[in-house]
């Protein structure tokens, strides 16, 4: 009998230390090498330090990062519940946002942080899709090249 263990992604990438904590990194199996490759550019572009827990994120920046969308995409204010719900789970908004990372930046004392996340938009032709697209840019967040999956859109806003 063998036992397989898989490789976990961080374990592929040159910044192990970085990224093993992160959603990406804490996954086994295989990554595509171009992806492998675009998160190491990613973290050096981006000047990365480590890697972040949204549970130590001030309630402030929180506002900035997490998007409350109704089901029209409008945007909706934050509520103190709300914000106490962000900071106990990785990833509760109405925006659908899969796979949430935050890195802090070298040299801020961990007071400018990168807030990253992947969302499956389709081809762009559908207007549900096309509108959630126009929310995202709209509250200050900016498509990067992928770094989970080649077909879903990586977005990264500085707080």
């Amino acid at each position: 009998m063998y036992i397989i263990r898989m490789t976990q992604n961080y374990q592929q990438t040159k910044y192990p230390s970085i990224y093993q904590s992160s959603y990406c990194g804490r996954n086994s199996g295989i990554l595509y090498p171009i992806i492998i490759e675009k998160r190491n550019s990613f973290l050096r572009q981006n000047n990365l330090s480590t890697y972040r827990r949204n549970s130590t994120i001030p309630n402030k920046k929180l506002e900035d990062i997490y998007m409350m969308l109704d089901e029209k995409n409008n945007r909706l204010p934050h509520t103190e519940k709300m914000l106490q719900g962000f900071m106990r789970y990785e990833s509760i908004d109405h925006s659908d946002r899969d796979h949430t990372e935050y890195y802090n930046i070298k040299g801020s004392n961990s007071k400018e942080i990168l807030s990253v996340f992947i969302k499956y938009l389709g081809n762009g032709e559908d207007p549900h899709f096309a509108n959630k697209m126009k929310a995202i840019l709209e509250h200050g967040y900016c498509e990067v090249p992928p770094i989970y999956a080649l077909h879903q859109k990586t977005f990264i806003k500085m707080v």
